[in-house]
């Protein structure tokens, strides 16, 4: 079976789960968490199998996994839909991604069947894509995405003097322009993109496959050509093999970028430096075998004239990895100490 069929181990899915509650609640508290014993159980389960997974059975780890979490609820947040304060109720299997995220909308005595009814069947379908489409990595933005755009539609409907309860064709997500979603009633969450859309204007250079070490001023001249920092985030499913991370933090070092490299589950790398050396390292990378890469967040920054690069560097000048145990918040600090929040929420687009 091929690595892309494969369906993850519990104790990966688990270790995944609890990752994207930690980005979710730091990108965004507003959401409620409903069962807060829950995360403090699941860690405790990994703990107790996290020194027998690589060296007993993997199997019967797993049987002695699922044993520990059957009295263990289901991770489960909410959120306000910008219409007649409906909610959205989204809980985690524990086998998620490999099983459908579990949806629900709770409405008010305002809203209207047809109404919950067309944002149940747009959440509820976009939850069986994800699935089917066997997508390894966190779903819960996107679904919250099209819980938020139905409701905005339908919204706009009434005050436009249409009908809520005509609304059933806004099951489709539209697009990715446009800044419907921004509400003063519920959390204001990034719109769903594509990987072609996240991705647009980055410059890839499919045949470098190693990084290619860089000559460039670094000093913005009156008379020269400009300089450009540039910063990307870089989005995986997980950065775990011991070759990726050497070979990471060796582009890095190769190319004079600087910033963070956060392992695990999922893999998260933020870099800084030369625009040019960032569009090399991402190249670099894209020559790798992944499960899943792509760019979220990019950022091309003009170096005034009599500052060089290095004066407009906001992280570390050398590329830092973070562990497994770190956890997405760590990496969430550091970017909001270094001013750069921004460009750590395209994280979650």
């Amino acid at each position: 079976m091929g690595e892309e069929e494969a369906k993850m181990s519990l104790h990966e899915a688990l270790t995944m789960q609890l990752d994207e509650m930690e980005l979710l609640e730091t990108a965004y508290p507003e959401l409620t968490f409903d069962t807060p014993d829950a995360r403090p159980l699941l860690r405790a389960a990994l703990d107790g199998s996290f020194e027998r997974q690589h060296t007993s059975d993997q199997k019967a780890e797993e049987i002695r996994l699922q044993e520990a979490l059957a009295d263990t609820p289901l991770l489960s947040f909410r959120c306000t839909l910008p219409l007649k304060e409906a909610q959205l109720r989204v809980r985690l299997p524990h086998e998620y991604p490999d099983a459908p995220l579990l949806v629900k909308v709770e409405g008010t005595p305002q809203l209207t069947v047809s109404a919950r009814k067309a944002i149940s069947d747009a959440v509820t379908d976009e939850a069986t894509r994800l699935s089917r489409d066997n997508r390894r990595e966190p779903q819960c933005l996107e679904v919250l995405g099209a819980a938020m755009q139905t409701s905005v539609d339908l919204a706009d409907r009434e005050s436009t003097g249409g009908q809520a309860s005509q609304a059933g064709g806004c099951h489709e997500i539209s697009g990715c322009g446009g800044g419907g979603m921004t509400t003063s009633a519920a959390p204001c969450l990034p719109h769903t993109c594509s990987s072609e859309g996240e991705e647009r204007g980055i410059s890839h250079h499919s045949n470098n496959v190693g990084a290619t070490k860089r000559v460039v001023s670094n000093s913005g001249e009156p008379d020269g050509e400009p300089v450009f920092l540039g910063r990307r985030l870089i989005y995986s499913h997980h950065i775990i093999a011991t070759q990726k991370r050497t070979g990471i933090m060796k582009a890095a070092r190769d190319l004079r970028l600087g910033g963070f490299s956060k392992v695990g589950w999922p893999g998260v790398i933020v870099v800084e430096g030369e625009e040019g050396s960032c569009e090399d390292f991402v190249s670099t990378l894209r020559g790798w075998r992944w499960k899943h890469l792509t760019v979220r967040g990019e950022e091309k920054v003009r170096v005034p004239n009599g500052r060089t690069l290095d004066q407009e560097r906001r992280l570390p000048a050398l590329l830092i990895e973070l562990g497994e145990k770190e956890g997405v918040s760590v990496l969430a600090k550091h970017c909001r100490e270094a001013g750069l929040g921004e460009l750590f929420s395209t994280l979650l687009r």
